[in-house]
């Protein structure tokens, strides 16, 4: 390996912070990415940088893990959004086989570098490209977030003793965030659990209003909701902070994250991206969508005994019985659509006076 080759990579984390200062011509180029028999990868991660205990840290882990396989990988933490578009180019120009890119303010910028380098493969996590018009050099790694919500409720609902569970979401028409709420309501209900859900009544802030997140939170359990379950940005997050009882997260490790949490989550279902080594080891894409599998990283709280042995999971290959214990099978079927996510009709009158003050703002 030459100088210049090890100067990037272990400039990688900070490597943002050259391109504000210098043009991408005067930074070292691993010369090995001139040669077809080397593969070179590189990951764009969103402002949320690699310490976000989420989606860029749990990718980051798995590619850096081929380096011992001799593949060049290195990864731009981006400072700013306005650098979306310069630290994509940046791999892109430089020949990189395979570029990913993490977060969802980074899905337009992938698909216009996406046909700007046809010879690039660019991978988005958790967006799917459009099929109908995304060119063959994109492609996009999806998530059952409708499945892990599923479990989120299924888990909830079991953990409960008051036998009704609650949602916090950010706005329903984000199609993660209906995904995530659909399930969950599925899974609760699954296991005779009333549900009580708020989203937020606006698109544009909903994903960062962490005061509305910690009013509902405090209303929900006021209401009797003893578990809750929350998605989306810091609305999300911060309902889970604020909840008194017991609480279940997705896609971050809420218990590395939020130590003080520990003794309330019940779980962190998080993702498993060991699909993205399949990509790499091919050297480019060869389909517009892969899906990623999801695990439970288990809180400190036991488990109820009606769960049967919960250690063997991740949940994406198991069902419910009748009886409410976990059993080998297929998937979860999931049914119910967004208009249907919402508080249940036999829920307590003063939820109606708790939507009005505090689900528009």
């Amino acid at each position: 390996m030459t100088p210049s080759a090890r100067f990037l990579r272990a400039l990688s984390p900070l490597l943002t912070m050259f391109l504000l200062v210098a043009p991408a011509g005067c930074l070292p180029v691993p010369p090995e990415c001139r040669s077809p028999d080397v593969i070179c990868v590189g990951l764009v991660t969103d402002t949320n940088g690699l310490q976000d205990y989420g989606l860029n840290e749990q990718a980051w882990q798995v590619l850096e893990q081929l380096r011992q396989d001799d593949i060049v990988v290195d990864v731009i933490e981006s400072i700013d959004m306005r650098d979306y578009d310069k630290n994509v180019a940046y791999f892109g120009g430089q020949g990189y086989d395979l570029v990913f890119t993490s977060g969802y303010g980074l899905v337009e910028t992938t698909r216009t570098m996406a046909e700007k380098y046809p010879n690039v493969s660019f991978v988005m996590l958790g967006e799917a490209p459009d099929e109908k018009d995304a060119p063959p050099n994109l492609a996009g790694v999806i998530f059952p977030e409708e499945q892990a919500g599923f479990w989120a409720g299924a888990l909830a609902a079991h953990f409960s003793e008051m036998r009704i569970v609650g949602g916090v979401f950010a706005n329903f028409e984000i199609p993660s965030v209906g995904a995530y709420a659909r399930g969950f309501e599925s899974g609760a209900q699954g296991v005779d659990a009333q549900v009580i859900s708020y989203d937020y009544g606006s698109f544009e802030a909903s994903l960062g209003d962490p005061e509305w997140g910690a009013r509902q939170a405090e209303f929900l359990e006021d209401l009797g909701a003893d578990v809750l379950f929350a998605y989306g940005g810091s609305t999300g997050t911060s309902a889970l902070e604020q909840a008194r009882g017991r609480v279940i997260g997705v896609e971050v490790d809420f218990a590395r994250r939020f130590p003080s949490m520990q003794n309330r989550l019940i779980a962190s279902i998080v993702f498993d991206l060991s699909i993205l080594k399949e990509i790499v080891y091919a050297g480019k894409v060869s389909q517009p969508t892969y899906e990623a599998t999801y695990q439970v990283i288990w809180g400190n709280i036991p488990a109820p005994e009606v769960l049967a042995s919960p250690e063997r999971l991740p949940l994406d290959d198991a069902d419910l019985t009748e009886d409410g214990a976990f059993e080998e099978g297929g998937d979860p079927v999931v049914e119910g659509d967004g208009e249907d996510v919402d508080s249940q009709d036999d829920e307590p009158e003063e939820e109606d006076t708790g939507n009005e003050e505090d689900g528009d703002e």
